[in-house]
């Protein structure tokens, strides 16, 4: 019968080869991280190329653009006309909304909806050229509390 005694060597051998492997693999990871800080190796190629240094790019000035090619802050660019990005509709209509609210709360009437609509042309001039000027219409005829005629809504803008 085997007993676990008669192979005490090979418990031996095999908790060395565990400390030898943990130590090859610290000593492989101290000398990665020394190779870090020193210099790359030189190549055979680069004895016959001069180096060209930082001030000489400057020499022949500034790149020309293509004609026809400009460039643009990243706020600029879009595939979107301006009046219909985000936030500029909803804001005019806001505003008109909060100008009807005063009307009725205060009982007003059309000559002061009139008085009071020219702040909006100031702060939307786009609206005026604008392709939504029908919807815009169809919501200041929706929202105030009289009736306005064509002709009206069309001075408005004017």
């Amino acid at each position: 019968m085997i007993h676990f005694q008669s192979f005490w060597w090979l418990h031996v051998l095999l908790a060395a080869l565990f400390l030898g492997l943990l130590w090859l693999i610290s000593w492989y990871f101290l000398l990665k991280g020394k190779n870090k800080a020193s210099p790359p190796l030189d190549h055979r190629w680069q004895k016959d190329v001069a180096e060209i240094p930082d001030e000489a790019e400057g020499l022949m000035g500034k790149p020309v653009m293509e004609q026809g090619v400009s460039m643009l802050a990243a706020e600029d660019f879009g595939f979107v006309d301006k009046t219909r990005q985000l936030g500029m509709v909803p804001d005019l209509q806001r505003d008109i909304r909060d100008i009807c609210r005063v009307i009725a709360e205060n009982d007003g009437n059309k000559e002061e909806f009139l008085l009071m609509f020219p702040m909006i042309r100031e702060k939307y001039p786009w609206a005026a050229k604008s392709a939504l000027l029908p919807q815009l219409n169809g919501f200041i005829r929706e929202s105030v509390p009289f009736h306005l005629s064509e002709e009206e809504l069309e001075n408005l803008w004017s």
